[in-house]
């Protein structure tokens, strides 16, 4: 008798197989996914900043005052980024001994940078990012 088709053995090899596989693929695709929405509020953090810096510049701000905060929603008024973000989300500047130092504080949807405090422009990277609670 030739039967056509696969046994039961086979089908649950296969099967353990599979579930063997996306075990170890699922937590590695999420940890990609995961780092590239912290690259993406990091580099919208760098952005902000240098809106931030040209707006000083532009509006010689730091002749008026030594101390100002710009707001997301007013850095970005008619683009769709602020939306993705909290509006008390800011960017703030302060001189101190001559020198112009910028801070900010974004919060997102899954993550936030300065969450307790500002963090400082050269203390920007992927360490300060911390997950929101829900």
């Amino acid at each position: 008798m030739n039967k056509k088709g696969f046994t039961l053995v086979e089908v649950l090899a296969v099967i353990t197989i599979l579930a063997i596989i996306s075990l170890t693929a699922v937590p590695n695709v999420l940890k990609i996914y995961e780092n590239n929405q912290k690259e993406e509020l990091l580099t919208d953090a760098k952005n902000l900043l240098s809106i931030a810096k040209e707006k000083v510049n532009e509006k010689n701000y730091l002749a008026e005052s030594n101390h100002y905060k710009f707001y997301i929603k007013d850095l970005y008024k008619d683009n769709v980024l602020i939306n993705d973000y909290n509006v008390l989300s800011y960017i703030e500047y302060s001189i101190m001994n001559d020198k112009v130092n910028y801070c900010i504080f974004l919060v997102g949807n899954k993550y936030s940078i300065g969450k307790d405090a500002c963090v400082n422009e050269y203390e920007l990277d992927i360490q300060k990012i911390v997950k929101n609670s829900e």
